[in-house]
């Protein structure tokens, strides 16, 4: 979890979220991921929000679940 969160935390543009979304698979980020299903309760409400706010930006909203 500490390096998925590290990711969530870290500029877009330097991970691979970047090349995801250029290639419109942002359901694969590590982004969506923790929104989803039973990994959400392993991450901190912190991280969780970045991760919502980062795929609301690039028009994903679909991916976000609360």
């Amino acid at each position: 979890m500490e390096a998925v969160s590290r990711v969530i935390t870290s500029d877009p543009k330097t991970s691979g979220f970047a090349a995801l979304a250029e290639l419109k698979r942002l359901e694969l980020t590590g982004e969506a991921i923790a929104l989803s299903g039973p990994w959400k309760a392993l991450f901190d409400p912190k991280v969780l929000d970045q991760a919502r706010k980062r795929l609301i930006q690039y028009q994903r909203p679909d991916l976000v679940k609360s």
